[in-house]
């Protein structure tokens, strides 16, 4: 049996400070690109499609895709998957491809799984679309800043579940891959063009209450943090499921 989720969102962010990975508002239908300890944890083949568009009009305004599959082995205590994700926002533009790998053991009314996901990511910042306010600021010299950069990149995480809550801890970019490292030798200030993709760390939490036959109301948080100055966020969501949907 195959389970399948489609949303698309159309959103205006209320936390953005400092995060380089997306803003996943609706992330307990795709908890996989965060974390893959949850590879295989529904017991059925899993696909989801994530369509975020912010700031609709706007050029250059923000659109994050993403996409997972995946699902339990015959054993039932290993879970595989791949996940990708693509983002543009203004003259940034990146797209990764990732292989999920969860393996779970039973522990008291749920299961607690541990995962691990590698992969590639793909990054381009093309400073020829910005507009500068003094025309002197430019990036002329930084021409190898404008061609893709491919890295290794590597996330894991852990994540217990039962059919009441879920709990997880995740951490992105574990090798803290090295986008650019560039120095402009023609000016005489030798300006440098240095980007790292810092580690993230993705906390989650959530439960549901049944409050009649047909009503179930589901609260959950994420609490996201880079480690930098202003690199924390959180966000709430408040679910209800009438009939299980």
């Amino acid at each position: 049996m195959k389970n399948i989720i489609i949303i698309l969102l159309l959103m205006i962010p209320v936390f953005i400070k400092a995060q380089q990975d997306p803003q996943y508002s609706q992330y307990m239908f795709n908890h996989v690109v965060i974390n893959p300890a949850y590879a295989g944890s529904k017991n059925m083949l899993n696909a989801t499609l994530l369509v975020r568009k912010q700031w609709v009009g706007v050029d250059g305004s923000p659109q994050t895709n993403s996409a997972s599959v995946h699902g339990p082995i015959k054993s039932k205590k290993i879970g595989i998957g791949c996940h990708i994700i693509a983002e543009q926002i203004g003259p940034k533009k990146w797209g990764a491809a990732y292989g999920d790998f969860s393996y779970r053991i039973k522990l008291g009314s749920g299961h607690l799984s541990f995962g691990a996901s590698a992969g590639l990511i793909s990054y381009r910042y093309d400073f020829n679309k910005i507009n500068y306010a003094d025309a002197s600021e430019t990036t002329a010299n930084f021409n190898e800043s404008n061609k893709n950069r491919t890295r290794f990149d590597a996330n894991v995480g852990v994540y217990y579940y039962s059919n009441a809550m879920f709990a997880g801890y995740s951490m992105t970019h574990l090798n803290e891959p090295n986008l650019y490292d560039i120095v402009d030798s023609s000016n005489a200030s030798a300006s440098a063009l240095v980007f790292n993709l810092k580690r993230h760390h993705f906390f989650t939490l959530g439960r549901g209450f049944q409050l009649s036959d047909k009503l179930i109301f589901s609260p959950s948080v994420i609490v996201k943090s880079t480690g930098m100055k202003a690199g924390n966020t959180v966000d709430l969501n408040l679910n209800f499921l009438l009939n299980q949907k």
